[in-house]
């Protein structure tokens, strides 16, 4: 199916669903990302790059000519099966060999988001897999090993999206990457030093049924690098048929922007000041990571019940306001110091999946005030136990 489809695949023909691996700008907002270098970083983490090499590395005759179709019907009629792991004595056939890894892989990536984990960026064990078995090698700067959220795959139900559309989200990142192996791997893998400009994906790359409506009908005008939401359609056709590991990855910059136009007779007009925008944030107490876990358990023992908890606040950010500024406002609205004895561990900025804890505030910024007003700006956190003599507040 092609990009410019308007509505999700149809799980009675499998024929139906998006096929995006070779354009990686479509792929990438299928799954939620709005940055390149994010999306890249994801791809390089053990929960694309393990699945990849169990599925296309061992010696089974067949598996670069998997039919995306094919896979999806098997996933659709054997899911418990294959969840179950009573399919591994088929795992010499290219068809269950890639639903398995897809079932997993997505399995996984959920729980990951489920949980609010951070995806670890260029994992020794896993690069060094990749390259004993494909060649391929990974250059990132140690900056930006420090991982990236997992994404939500879905479905999207509020989007019509059936349970097949989560698996093929899947399905598309494995052959992402398969089709990534030749002349361009370097160009794409081999650095991230790039452009922010250029990093940003332009809301006409996603799916259109993943676009709100009420930007549908407006053009797509960007006069800085914001963080666009993940809407528009590609204007691409995308092949029919699964693309070999040789297939060149469409990597094209987007057109220079045109240099403003300058009078001598009128001044510029003073811009506007931005104004303040609100920002749910939503702190996740039964989140299964290590450090939340921990912190549920000391304020059980404190007699302090979820139930008894405010798990939700809204707060107000200024223009003018700094990172250590905003993230105070938001200790002191879930009273972190006398109440919770607790630390942010987390802070993750929806959809763009960036943590406000470690990314650039310029970079945040920029997405916050994006498309002003057109947005409903959420925040996910997870919370740590306060360490002994730790101070909370960075202000």
């Amino acid at each position: 199916m092609s990009s410019q489809s308007a509505q999700p695949g149809i799980a009675e023909d499998t024929g139906t669903f998006l096929r995006a691996w070779d354009k990686e700008e479509t792929v990438a907002r299928y799954c939620k990302f709005d940055r390149r270098d994010k999306f890249r970083e994801f791809v390089l983490s053990g929960r694309v790059l393990m699945y990849y090499l169990y599925a296309f590395s061992e010696k089974v005759p067949g598996m670069n000519g998997v039919r995306q179709r094919d896979v999806l019907a098997y996933i659709r009629d054997h899911e418990r099966n294959l969840q179950s792991r009573e399919v591994e004595a088929f795992m010499n056939d290219p068809v269950p060999r890639m639903a398995y890894a897809v079932v997993l892989m997505e399995s996984k990536i959920r729980s990951a988001f489920a949980e609010g984990c951070v995806t670890k960026v260029n994992e020794s064990w896993v690069i060094e897999d990749l390259r004993k078995k494909t060649g391929k090698t990974v250059c990132f700067p140690p900056a930006r090993r420090r991982g990236v959220p997992s994404p939500d795959l879905g479905p999207f139900t509020e989007l019509n999206e059936g349970k097949l559309e989560a698996y093929n989200r899947c399905f598309n990142l494995l052959m992402y990457v398969n089709a990534s192996l030749g002349d361009h791997w370097d160009l794409q893998f081999g650095r991230v030093d790039l452009d922010s400009k250029w990093n940003i994906i332009p809301d006409t790359e996603a799916p259109k049924w993943m676009r709100p409506r009420a930007s549908a009908l407006l053009p797509n005008i960007n006069l800085t690098p914001t963080h666009p939401d993940p809407s528009g359609a590609s204007q691409h056709q995308i092949p029919q048929e699964p693309t070999s590991p040789t297939k060149p990855i469409s990597t094209t910059n987007p057109p220079p922007l045109p240099p403003p136009q300058q009078t001598q007779q009128t001044p510029p007009e003073p811009s506007q000041p931005l104004l303040p925008i609100h920002v749910t944030v939503t702190w996740i107490p039964t989140a299964k990571a290590p450090w939340a876990k921990s912190l549920l358990q000391t304020l059980q023992h404190r007699n302090l019940a979820i139930t008894d908890l405010t798990t939700t606040h809204t707060i107000k950010i200024h223009a003018t306001e700094t990172a250590e500024e905003v993230r105070d406002h938001i200790r002191a609205k879930f009273d972190m110091e006398d109440k919770l004895h607790a630390q942010i561990r987390t802070l993750v900025a929806l959809p763009a999946y960036i943590d406000v804890m470690k990314e650039e505030w310029e970079v945040v910024r920029d997405m916050l005030w994006a498309d002003e007003g057109a947005r409903v700006r959420r925040w996910r956190m997870t919370l740590r136990e306060v360490e002994a003599g730790e101070d909370i507040w960075e202000v």
